[in-house]
């Protein structure tokens, strides 16, 4: 109980100390009005009609921060300029209008229809003629659009502008046109400071063609005094820097006097070369089939050199690229031989192939193949269970695919194991239409299986791709390759 009193006289206490505190500081106040002298008061009106906001609230604003107004649906082109160059060709007039287009979007789709405009402005010129170094401002008259309004669809969020610049092939300023973006009809939508307007930048520029492979070699062989080629189509494939809407067409003419080595095929070999049209294309393929191959009957480089020719509505025709485009007919032993055999030798002291110049493929133990092909002869090797013929109707083999066209003159294999060497293998060359072509069967047949086995090739081979299969052991049903080469 005693307690009970105790609380009640310190919250009494308390009370009249706050209360004496209160009126000590309205005193004070008081006094320091009255203290001050009526000459010393005045109002006066502000008649200012400026006003700024807090910089602290402006830079807390959400709308600062994040560039935009989030209330508001927002429409932009999406790019920032089109590029129109004028085009010339030597020996054309190209008067035709280029169309381009201009998409223009809206950042999320709106419940009512926007209409969206594009204007030209020239007032825009000297906002932005710094990313412009070098061009002037270009007359609107330059740049037609059809339709300079159009309306995004409630619900839609895209609409596109197509903008037509007709070709002056004596134009020889660069310019811009700009044209602001504007959007009515919809209170919910603005167009964002700094991507409402888009230029259209016009310069001179230079039609150019070229193709990626100036030397297309063709492989022939010599067969009973007269020279045999399987694939006898040419394609050359022709891109130019821009596409006109002017007629056009691509031709290849042949032209000796631009040969600078080897000798000039036959006449008879090239027949008539269709032209291509090249109306408002960039890319196209010229193709045409060798004849009279047979005229051949020594081996050695045969080469045609073309230009390459545009030509225009009437048929006349004008080079249009200054390196010749040749084509070589490389005339040789067989490249692939249709009866091959091998031979087996003792030892082989010439040079072997660079090991980055080939690699293997197979359909068994893939992950271990790189064994027989890391330098090491005497590391672990790759292996194969032979017992796959046997349970399966698909041999284990080895592609060998080789970087380029090699001649290849016989294979060296190191075999460190002495019950899981090769009692037996089928050697196929693969041709370039993808058919195997049998090169020759090693086979023991109780002879002497040798650590470092050298398989030659009775005729060279000259191929991309090598096959090996069908992979036996008599005593083990395993076959350990240490190292695989070739020579």
């Amino acid at each position: 109980m005693r307690l009970f009193y105790k609380r009640i006289a310190s919250k009494k206490i308390n009370a009249m100390k706050k209360i004496i505190f209160n009126s000590l500081t309205v005193a004070f106040s008081l006094a320091i009005l009255v203290s001050c002298k009526k000459d010393e008061i005045s109002i006066e009106k502000n008649e200012s009609t400026t006003w700024e906001i807090d910089k602290k609230i402006v830079d807390d604003d959400i709308r600062t921060r994040i560039g935009y107004d989030p209330r508001f649906d927002y429409v932009t082109p999406t790019a920032s300029e089109v590029v129109a160059p004028m085009l010339t060709l030597e020996g054309f007039t190209l008067t035709d209008k280029n169309t381009h287009t201009l998409e223009v979007k809206l950042t999320k789709a709106s419940d009512k229809d926007v209409n969206v405009s594009l204007m030209y402005d020239a007032s825009l010129f000297n906002k932005i003629a710094g990313n412009y170094s070098g061009y002037e401002l270009g007359d609107a008259s330059l740049a037609e659009i059809a339709t300079t309004q159009k309306t995004i669809a409630a619900g839609t969020t895209t609409t596109t502008f197509e903008i037509q610049v007709a070709n002056q092939s004596t134009f020889n300023k660069k310019v811009i046109l700009p044209f602001a973006v504007k959007a009515s009809n919809n209170e919910f939508v603005k167009t964002l400071s700094g991507k409402d307007y888009f230029v259209v930048r016009i310069y001179p520029k230079a039609l150019t063609f070229d193709t990626a492979n100036k030397k297309i070699i063709k492989e022939a062989v010599l067969k009973a005094g007269k020279a045999e080629l399987t694939n006898k189509v040419v394609n050359v494939a022709i891109t130019s820097s821009d596409a006109i809407g002017t007629p056009i067409s691509l031709g290849l003419e042949r032209d000796n006097s631009l040969l600078t080595s080897g000798t000039l095929a036959p006449e008879n070999i090239v027949g008539t070369i269709s032209k291509v049209d090249f109306k408002d294309k960039t890319s196209g393929t010229i193709s045409f089939t060798l004849q009279n191959i047979e005229s051949i009957t020594t081996k050695g480089t045969y080469v045609i050199p073309f230009k390459l020719m545009a030509y225009d509505a009437s048929g006349i025709g004008h080079k249009v690229l200054d390196t010749p485009i040749l084509l070589n007919i490389e005339v040789g032993d067989e490249g692939i031989p249709t009866n091959n055999e091998i031979e087996v030798l003792n030892t082989y002291a010439g040079l072997l192939m660079d090991r980055t110049k080939y690699s293997f493929e197979t359909n068994y133990e893939s992950g271990h193949i790189g064994k027989m092909h890391d330098g090491n002869p005497y590391g672990n090797p790759w292996w194969i269970d032979t017992t796959i013929d046997e349970d399966t109707e698909e041999s284990a083999y080895v592609n060998v695919n080789f970087t380029s066209k090699t001649v290849i003159n016989g294979i060296k294999i190191t075999q460190n194991t002495s019950n899981k060497r090769i009692d037996h293998m089928a050697i196929y060359a693969i041709t370039e239409d993808g058919a195997y072509v049998p090169q020759g069967i090693y086979n023991v047949n109780g002879g002497t299986k040798p650590r470092i086995l050298y398989i030659k090739f009775k005729k060279p081979i000259k191929a991309s791709k090598l096959y090996l299969a069908y992979f036996r052991n008599s005593e083990d049903r395993y076959i350990d390759i240490h190292e695989m080469q070739f020579f």
